[in-house]
């Protein structure tokens, strides 16, 4: 599982600028950050380290904090961290998030942790839903299934996060062994998009084989091999077997 990057496809858009920029230089951030969304961060990176040069003030620092996102979705999350030191950056909310994005992309997922909840603490702040999720990750990283649990459980109903959280949370009761609390929450579970759809249903499987069903599970998945829906078959058979 690549943490950081399942973090950097949820949390597009989280994170809340420092401050104001003026019109025109908020358009040249967007235009140059739109690589980032298109998945191609390096550009983003190129574009958004020439811009920063001829910039100050709080329109500096919003085309930072942008530049810190697209290092970090570029697997440069060192070099997002060194720039993330500078003290504009590093005592705002959007600061300290970045930080710990980039911290979880280095696998220092107790630091990250740290700083995830403080965010997720402050009920004021716009990333703190995010924030919250974030922590969850780091937990289930560092092994603490039980606090993981716990922390994707008080999710569950958020209306961003609330299918990941329970998704996670089934996996994790999975890991347990625990199929009758598996089940519980992904009957609960109303997923939409498709890639939910197709972890909802490799997890019932998984809760199939864990109650000796095998037959019930090979059902299950029957459909998802024969027409995967988004993924190649090769991937949903590796999927299978990695149960």
């Amino acid at each position: 599982m690549n943490l950081s990057g399942h973090l950097a496809a949820i949390c597009i858009g989280a994170i809340a600028f420092a401050g104001p920029a003026s019109g025109q230089i908020k358009t040249e951030i967007a235009e140059a950050a739109r690589p980032l969304d298109e998945g191609v961060p390096e550009v983003a990176v190129y574009q958004l380290q020439k811009l920063v040069g001829r910039l100050s003030g709080t329109d500096a620092i919003e085309a930072k904090e942008k530049l810190a996102e697209a290092l970090i979705a570029a697997r440069r999350s060192t070099e997002a961290l060194h720039l993330l030191e500078e003290p504009a950056l590093r005592d705002s909310t959007s600061g300290k998030f970045l930080r710990a994005q980039a911290l979880a992309g280095l696998n220092r997922y107790g630091e990250a942790f740290q700083l995830y909840r403080e965010i997720a603490n402050d009920n004021s702040v716009p990333q703190q839903a995010v924030a919250a999720f974030g922590a969850a990750e780091m937990l289930r990283a560092l092994d603490q299934a039980d606090e993981a649990i716990r922390a994707y459980h008080a999710l569950e109903n958020d209306p961003r996060f609330g299918v990941s959280a329970r998704l996670r949370e089934a996996e994790l009761f999975i890991a347990k062994q625990d199929s009758v609390m598996a089940k519980r929450v992904l009957d609960g579970t109303q997923t939409k998009i498709t890639t939910d759809k197709r972890q909802r249903r490799l997890l019932h499987a998984r809760i199939e084989l864990l109650n000796q069903r095998p037959e019930k599970a090979v059902e299950l998945l029957d459909s998802l091999v024969k027409k995967p829906e988004g993924e190649s078959r090769e991937t949903v058979i590796a999927a299978l077997f990695a149960m």
